[in-house]
C-alpha cells in the first residue's frame, strides 16, 4: 500500500505525458510567446480541464479532446485498481478526487528563451502539501484493530483494495478541502525541436506535476 501512495504523483506525471505525447507543433514561425503558450495550454487542459486551446493546438474538436482527457484520467484508475476489484462507486470517488487534486495546481508560466536545442520556459509554481504526510495518516489508519472494525476480509485482495481506497480518498477530502501550499518556487520546461517539430520535455513536465502536486 505505501508503493500505490508513494506513486500517486508519477501516476498524475506519466498520465500528463500520455496526454500530450503525441502534441507537436510545427516548427515555422515558432517564437518565444508561441513556447510559453505551448506550456500553459498544456498545463490548463491537465489540471484545469480547459480544453479549448489544447483542441485549436492539436487541430481537433473540444469533444476529442475531451474524451483524450477522460481517458487519460480513467488510466490512474486502471494503474491503482491493480485486481479489477474497485466497486463502480468507488472508481467514480477516486476519479473526482484525482481531478479535484489536479485543479488545486498553482503556476504561473513566466517567459520563455530562445536555446540551440529550442526554448527554455521558465514556470513559477507553488507547491500543494497535503498529500505529503498521506502514506503516513494512511498506516495510521490500517490497524488490526480498523481492520477488525470494518469486518473486510483480508484475505480478499478486492474487498482490502476497494477498503483501503476509500481511506486514501477520505484522507485527500480532508486535505483539499483547506488546501495549504509551500514556497513559491521556479522551474523549467524544455520546448525541444526535433524534426521541424516542437515537443515538451517529458522528464520535465512530470518534475513539475509532481512538484505542484506533492511537493517531491
Amino acid at each position: 500500500m505505501k508503493t500505490r501512495t508513494r506513486d500517486f504523483s508519477k501516476k498524475l506525471g506519466l498520465v500528463f505525458i500520455a496526454l500530450f505525447a503525441a502534441l507537436t507543433l510545427v516548427a515555422c514561425g515558432f517564437s518565444e510567446s508561441d513556447a510559453t503558450d505551448y506550456v500553459k495550454s498544456s498545463l490548463d487542459a491537465f489540471t484545469k480541464g480547459d480544453l479549448k486551446e489544447y483542441a485549436k493546438i492539436t487541430n481537433q474538436t473540444e469533444k476529442a479532446a475531451q474524451t483524450e482527457y477522460d481517458e487519460g484520467i480513467n488510466s490512474i484508475l486502471t494503474t491503482f485498481d491493480t485486481t479489477g476489484g474497485l466497486s463502480d462507486s468507488r472508481k467514480e470517488e477516486f476519479r473526482s478526487i484525482i481531478i479535484d487534486v489536479v485543479k488545486l495546481s498553482k503556476y504561473d508560466v513566466m517567459s520563455a528563451e530562445k536555446t540551440d536545442k529550442g526554448f527554455s520556459v521558465k514556470v513559477k509554481i507553488k507547491p500543494f502539501t497535503g498529500l505529503e504526510t498521506l502514506e503516513d495518516e494512511m498506516m495510521k489508519k490500517l490497524t488490526p484493530e480498523a481492520i477488525a472494525e470494518s469486518g473486510v476480509n483480508v484475505e480478499d485482495n478486492a474487498a482490502m483494495l476497494d477498503w483501503v481506497t476509500g481511506i486514501i480518498v477520505d484522507l485527500i477530502k480532508e486535505s483539499i478541502a483547506n488546501p495549504e501550499y509551500g514556497n513559491a518556487k521556479e522551474m523549467t520546461v524544455e520546448v525541444i525541436k526535433k524534426d521541424k517539430q516542437y515537443n515538451l520535455s517529458n522528464s520535465d513536465m512530470e518534475k513539475l506535476i509532481a512538484a505542484m502536486l506533492v511537493n517531491k
